[in-house]
């Protein structure tokens, strides 16, 4: 039997406790059915509750003289049952896949990558998440889904390599990594090959994000899908896109809806 799940948010919360003490938070989160929270500030002695909701463990930075960093998800009562979390190697991505919503499993990645010129972050966090992410979806056999904030500026440059036999035959991929990801036809699954993004620039991560699409066939939905088509809308201070949604080109004709949210993490 499969379940079906109606909508997912990512939101970089900046502390999420302090958001709790007031309602909105809660009430734009519950007709949500997986919650992923990044820059979620917590310890190992924080108590936070959604009604109706699981919470995954938690991500918590470690080490830190104040609070900051970490990651946290929360998933709907009903959909609890069909969830099984991962090890993670790294505070940078809180690794669960989701059984029977489609007809093979997707592996979940809830990601939050410090800016670039945080003490506590380093280009080599790329490598971290592409080494963990190709373990478990070859392991498990799963399509991808990452959310979250990258920190990464990629401007409207592309994400995929256009693939033809001679390329395949040199980019000389393990054959089970080719299975899982397979270069796939873009137009015959209708995906825009151009995507559209208002903030133009791009940095180092960016390029190292893009990197990690183009290796693994993941594909930026930012810009491509439904309301944020054409548009690319700013998910940072109104003048940045670092926060985003990369899945397998297949999971693209699963989604009903997609739209880039306003939504201030300073606001009280």
């Amino acid at each position: 039997m499969l379940i079906q799940i109606n909508q997912n948010i990512s939101l970089n919360v900046c502390g999420i406790i302090s958001k709790l003490k007031f309602p909105d938070l809660e009430e734009k989160c519950a007709d949500y059915d997986i919650l992923c929270f990044c820059e979620s500030k917590l310890d190992n002695l924080d108590e936070v509750e959604f009604s109706n909701f699981v919470k995954l463990p938690p991500l918590n930075r470690k080490g830190a003289k104040h609070k900051s960093g970490g990651i946290v998800v929360f998933v709907k009562e009903f959909l609890y049952s069909n969830i099984e979390v991962l090890e993670c190697s790294s505070e940078n991505a809180l690794w669960f896949i989701v059984n029977n919503i489609l007809y093979e499993p997707v592996l979940f990645g809830a990601c939050y990558i410090p800016p670039e010129r945080s003490d506590y972050s380093s280009i080599d966090i790329f490598d971290v998440i592409e080494t963990e992410l190709l373990k478990y979806a070859v392991d498990k056999n799963c399509k991808v889904c990452l959310l979250g904030d990258f920190n990464a500026h990629t401007g409207k440059k592309d994400d995929f390599v256009e693939m033809n036999h001679y390329v395949s035959e040199s980019a000389q991929l393990d054959k089970e990594i080719k299975q899982n990801f397979d270069f796939v036809d873009l137009d015959a699954l209708g995906i825009c090959k151009k995507r559209s993004s208002l903030d133009k620039s791009v940095d180092n991560y960016g390029n190292r994000l893009l990197l990690l699409c183009k290796d693994l066939n993941l594909l930026i939905a930012n810009g491509r899908l439904f309301k944020d088509k054409n548009i690319g809308a700013l998910t940072c201070k109104e003048s940045t896109v670092v926060d985003y949604c990369i899945m397998s080109p297949e999971l693209f004709t699963n989604i009903l809806d997609f739209e880039i949210l306003p939504y201030d993490p300073n606001a009280k």
